[in-house]
């Protein structure tokens, strides 16, 4: 008698438990999204007002080119070198000195002057976002459960997404009435105050499955550990696909207003539509990530960029003609965003707990080494006079190139397996 007594106790214990646990899972999971969504916004706002602030400085075409990049250095400097430091040191101290930085910096951007100024301030915004970012998708991912991490991290990148897509919305109400100063102010606010928020909500340490608690050795070279127990081949095909991706990803993120403006559709309606491929990722980020979760990126991922590339090319003979334009830059989204989005998501799924901050950081390193050349080249050929509709026609190569990675990845739920028969993947 006492010993049912005793097992029904033990089991409701264990239900209340779970349902604690799972509570706090979400609540982690939460304030990932916020903070990811903050981060979207602080890193796109330069391109919405970048039109404005090349007419008030009187800058020729092309000027803001070095600058977009150099955000993105920092970016990819802080994924490289700042957020694994989190494997050693702890994720959420990173991630709350991270946003501490690019918020102080996001807020001082109102006060700049120049070109030169703005130069650098956004290198050293870009190394706190690039600090922060890949940690908050490692956190979520950790507070997952596993069947569904790459709908996790979806989740965690559409929240990005939809603060790039609130940047637009801000510019769009902000900068004619109160100047382009407003739209850093109203960022540099929303990260600072995301910092008690962070605190609060995030683990002191990653939540750890059993299958998944295995220890990095004090002495090891954690890049070098990306390479090992069968993954070089996936490492070195998601660094191409990040690279090539996320190259796509700002050519438009940087320079769709400015591009869109320069065939005859008003910069406010411009920073509108470029906003909208926010929303297509967003789309295509929830289609495509349960399916991956469910059964493997191919054909899903594949598709998905050949998709965007079609798209991207068809914003370059759109012209003046707005629904053509919106259904263009929207389906440009669907395909690179929710690509890039899905492909985080199998990022953090594959590699193990004690390398997957680093796995996820320098893959968005490797990634920002594109997204840094995409701005510069665009840049450079706008400078030159290159066409608008012949810079769209060649941006769609990189994501035909992601595409075909992706074909020769292969059956990636295979190798899945593999991982989890050896016990390095939960």
């Amino acid at each position: 008698m006492g010993a049912g007594v005793a097992r029904q106790n033990e089991g409701l214990a264990m239900r209340i438990f779970s349902k604690i646990a799972a509570t706090f899972r979400w609540k982690i999971i939460l304030v990932s999204a916020v903070a990811a969504m903050v981060e979207g916004y602080d890193l796109q706002v330069v391109g919405y007002v970048a039109p404005v602030m090349t007419q008030e400085w009187d800058l020729p075409p092309g000027a803001f080119g070095p600058t977009f990049s150099i955000g993105l250095v920092g970016l990819m400097l802080g994924c490289l070198l700042i957020a694994p430091l989190a494997d050693r040191y702890g994720r959420t101290r990173i991630i709350v000195g991270s946003t501490l930085t690019y918020g102080t910096l996001v807020f001082l951007s109102a006060m700049v002057d120049s070109i030169d100024a703005l130069f650098w301030v956004r290198f050293f915004t870009g190394l706190g976002l690039g600090g922060a970012l890949p940690n908050i998708t490692a956190t979520a991912a950790e507070a997952s459960p596993v069947r569904w991490r790459i709908t996790t991290v979806a989740i965690i990148y559409c929240g990005f997404g939809l603060g790039s897509f609130v940047g637009g919305l801000v510019a769009a109400a902000l900068v004619e009435s109160y100047g382009w100063q407003s739209v850093f102010v109203f960022g540099g606010t929303a990260s600072l105050a995301l910092v008690p928020v962070l605190l609060f909500g995030l683990p002191r340490s990653a939540p750890k499955s059993a299958s998944e608690a295995i220890p990095a050795r004090r002495d090891a070279i954690p890049v070098r550990l990306l390479f090992h127990d069968g993954r070089a081949r996936f490492t070195i095909l998601l660094w191409i696909i990040y690279f090539t991706g996320l190259m796509d990803l700002y050519m438009l993120a940087s320079w769709l207003p400015t591009t869109i403006s320069e065939q005859g559709i008003s910069i406010g309606t411009a920073a509108l539509v470029a906003g909208l491929m926010q929303i297509g990722g967003i789309s295509g980020a929830l289609t495509m990530s349960p399916l991956v979760d469910r059964y493997r990126p191919s054909p899903f991922l594949p598709l998905a960029y050949i998709f965007a590339a079609l798209c991207i090319a068809t914003i370059g003979f759109a012209g003046s003609s707005v629904p053509l334009t919106i259904a263009a830059v929207m389906g440009a989204g669907f395909g690179i965003i929710g690509g890039q989005i899905t492909s985080d998501g199998v990022a953090a799924k594959v590699y193990p707990t004690h390398i997957r901050a680093t796995g996820v950081g320098w893959a968005l390193g490797i990634g920002r080494m594109g997204s840094i050349l995409g701005p510069f080249l665009v840049g450079t050929a706008l400078a030159f006079g290159v066409d608008v509709r012949t810079i769209f026609v060649c941006s769609a190569v990189p994501a035909l190139l992601a595409a075909l990675a992706y074909f020769v990845m292969g059956d990636l739920k295979a190798s899945e397996d593999e991982l989890v028969d050896s016990g390095i993947v939960a």
